[in-house]
C-alpha cells in the first residue's frame, strides 16, 4: 500500500466521521477534504476547482432553486388542497390520488419536497379513514421514488451520469430517453403500492392513539 493510498484511506474514514457526528456542516467538511487533497498535491488546483465550473453542478442548482420557487409559490400546497377538496368524501379513493400524485410530481421535481408536501394531507386522509397512518406513509415514500427513472432530472445520480457521459466519448442521457423503461418500472411499482403492499403493511398504532374501529379486525384494501 502507498502512501497516497493510505492517506486517502484515512481521509475518507475522516469524512464518513465528521459526516454522521455533524461537528461541521456538510459543506465545510467538503471543502476540508478539497483542501485537504490539494495541500499534498494529489489534486492540481485545475482538478480541484474543476467541479464548480461542471454544467451538471449548475443544473442541479437551478432545480434546487426551482425546487425551492415552488415550494414558496405554494403550487404544490394548493394542488393538494385541491385534492383533498375533491376527495373528502371519500378517503380512500383521496389516498390512491395522493401517492398516484406524489409518483407523478416526483419525476419533475424533488422527492423530498413532494414527500414532505404531501404528507399533513396524506396524513390527515388517513386519519379521516379511519385506518392506520403506517398504512399509507411508507407507500408515501415508495411513489415519491418511483419515478426517478422516468426523466433525467428526476434524481440527481441521473444528471451526474449523463454529465460524465460525454468524457467517455458518448452523448449525454435525453431528457425522456430513460422514459420507456421508467415508465413501466413505476406503473408496475405504483399498481404493487396500491393494491399490494397495504396488505403487508403492519398495522401499527401508537399506544395514544385510539384504534379506529372499522378496520381493528380487518386487513385494508384501497
Amino acid at each position: 500500500m502507498t502512501l497516497e493510498v493510505a492517506y486517502l484511506l484515512i481521509l475518507i474514514v475522516v469524512a464518513l466521521v465528521l459526516f454522521a457526528t455533524e461537528v461541521f456542516s456538510i459543506d465545510v467538511v467538503g471543502l476540508l477534504l478539497l483542501l485537504a487533497l490539494t495541500v499534498p498535491g494529489i489534486l492540481n488546483p485545475g482538478q480541484a476547482l474543476a467541479g464548480f465550473g461542471s454544467e451538471t453542478i449548475f443544473v442541479l442548482i437551478g432545480l434546487f432553486v426551482l425546487t425551492a420557487g415552488i415550494r414558496e409559490t405554494g403550487v404544490i400546497e394548493r394542488l393538494g388542497l385541491r385534492l383533498a377538496a375533491f376527495g373528502s368524501d371519500r378517503p380512500r379513493a383521496l389516498t390512491r390520488m395522493l401517492i398516484t400524485s406524489a409518483t407523478v410530481m416526483s419525476a419533475f421535481i424533488s422527492n423530498t419536497i413532494t414527500t414532505a408536501v404531501l404528507l399533513p394531507i396524506t396524513v390527515g386522509s388517513a386519519k379521516r379513514a379511519g385506518i392506520s397512518v403506517a398504512k399509507v406513509l411508507m407507500p408515501l415514500a415508495f411513489a415519491s421514488i418511483l419515478a426517478g427513472s422516468i426523466t433525467v432530472i428526476a434524481t440527481s445520480t441521473n444528471l451526474v451520469i449523463s454529465g460524465e457521459l460525454p468524457g467517455y466519448g458518448m452523448e449525454k442521457i435525453g431528457f425522456f430517453e430513460l422514459a420507456p423503461v421508467g415508465i413501466g418500472l413505476t406503473v408496475a411499482g405504483l399498481i404493487y403500492l396500491l393494491f399490494v403492499a397495504p396488505r403487508l403493511t403492519p398495522d401499527r398504532f401508537r399506544g395514544t392513539e385510539s384504534r379506529p374501529t372499522v378496520y381493528a379486525n380487518t386487513s385494508l384494501s384501497w
